[in-house]
């Protein structure tokens, strides 16, 4: 069986290094939500590895919309407004999610994958519309606050997934929240969390972006209805509690065996031409737009250091 699928229609990536036991799998949705009983999945990824999920998304069937918001998807949270005040069931305060079971989202955000290669798996999406719910009868309970939520994601073959994350409302004090499954209680320092499975498998996630972020880990206990042999205990949140009005998350995930240790990461941001920012791993460079280019590229030059004693300038047109 070929080891890359995708559902175009569906905004849906698989792809798998190979079919032994010991194969890493990686997949990505972005789809658009317009029915009843979608959940807010749209940008969430998903990470197999040696036979155990590292990280996926928790399914269940939750009648009070928490179950189904964003924040158990491994997608972003983003606190909308709504000018007559709170409205918990579309995505203000209480949900923070996607604006599902309406009718404003059926815009689709389409991943744009890379051909399948056997050194990584690249898409991007734009999810901005699923956050928003406008209404033309009565516009005084919109909310469409949101005017930013796309996310960039770069899976290096086998262990390495970096995720790249815009996100920005019109009002300020409005949370933005990063938010990962785990299925073990994680170890949380500074900007590091741990994960360590069942047979001892490890993922190690290092928070970049923001720099002032703080990581609390929520473990499954507010979902009424959980799906039976669902591994997922638990999620992080990654913010910053500053809740600026623009953000930008920045994330590598290192999936990894018992003895293993992590592999060093180094924030790297454009030295000229257009705006970059990413990170370096295992003699990697991942660079992303900081801002969603369309055709206006025009060059990117940025410094790494390979050996920890030269700079190399790396320069594009």
């Amino acid at each position: 069986m070929p080891l890359a699928f995708q559902d175009v229609p569906f905004g849906h990536i698989v792809d798998r290094t190979d079919w032994t036991t010991n194969a890493a799998q990686f997949d990505f949705l972005a789809n658009w939500i317009s029915i009843n009983h979608q959940q807010g999945a749209a940008g969430q990824f998903e990470f197999y590895r040696k036979g155990e999920w590292l990280t996926k998304q928790l399914d269940n069937y939750d009648d009070n919309l928490n179950g189904q918001s964003s924040r158990w998807h491994n997608m972003l949270s983003l606190q909308n407004w709504c000018a007559a005040g709170d409205r918990p069931w579309v995505s203000t305060s209480s949900c923070s999610s996607m604006a599902a079971n309406t009718c404003s989202a059926n815009l689709p955000a389409i991943p744009s994958p890379s051909p399948p290669d056997s050194n990584y798996t690249y898409a991007c999406a734009d999810l901005t519309p699923l956050f928003n719910y406008p209404d033309v009868w009565e516009p005084q309970i919109a909310t469409v606050d949101i005017q930013q939520a796309t996310r960039n994601i770069l899976w290096i073959k086998p262990d390495h997934i970096v995720v790249y994350d815009r996100a920005a409302s019109v009002h300020s004090g409005l949370f933005k929240q990063f938010n990962l499954n785990l299925v073990a209680i994680p170890s949380v320092s500074g900007h590091t969390v741990t994960e360590r499975t069942a047979s001892g498998q490890q993922l190690l996630v290092q928070t970049i972006l923001p720099t002032n972020a703080i990581a609390a880990y929520v473990p499954v206990n507010s979902i009424t209805t959980i799906s039976q042999e669902e591994p997922s205990v638990g999620r992080v949140i990654i913010e910053d509690t500053n809740d600026p009005v623009s953000i930008r998350f920045l994330h590598v995930l290192q999936g990894a065996d018992s003895n293993a240790t992590q592999d060093a990461v180094v924030h790297v941001a454009s030295t000229g031409g257009n705006a970059f920012e990413g990170a370096t791993v295992r003699g990697v460079a991942v660079m992303f737009p900081v801002d969603v280019l369309s055709n206006n590229f025009t060059s990117l030059t940025y410094l790494v250091r390979w050996d920890h004693q030269s700079l190399y300038r790396r320069s594009f047109a």
